[in-house]
C-alpha cells in the first residue's frame, strides 16, 4: 500500500476541513435565513394588525414617522350624478 507525502496529506486534510466548514456555514446560513423569513412574516402580520387598530381609532391617516403626527386621509367623493 502506498502513502501520500506529508505535504500532500496535509493539503488534503486542509481541503477537507475547509469543505466541512463551508458545509457547516451554508447550513447555518440556511437556518438563519429561514428564521429571519419567519420573523419578517410575523412582523408584517403584527404590523397589519396594528395598522388596523389605528384605522379603527383614527380612521384612515398618514403618519409622520419623524414625530408621530398624522393627517386624516380625505377620501375622494364619488360622482354624485
Amino acid at each position: 500500500m502506498g502513502h501520500l507525502t506529508e505535504e500532500e496529506f496535509e493539503s488534503l486534510k486542509q481541503q477537507e476541513g475547509t469543505r466541512n466548514a463551508i458545509h457547516h456555514d451554508l447550513g447555518a446560513m440556511s437556518t438563519q435565513t429561514a428564521r429571519l423569513h419567519k420573523a419578517y412574516v410575523k412582523l408584517e402580520e403584527d404590523a397589519e394588525k396594528f395598522r388596523q387598530k389605528l384605522v379603527d381609532k383614527y380612521g384612515k391617516i398618514n403618519v409622520e414617522l419623524k414625530d408621530g403626527s398624522f393627517e386624516v386621509v380625505k377620501e375622494e367623493e364619488e360622482n354624485k350624478e
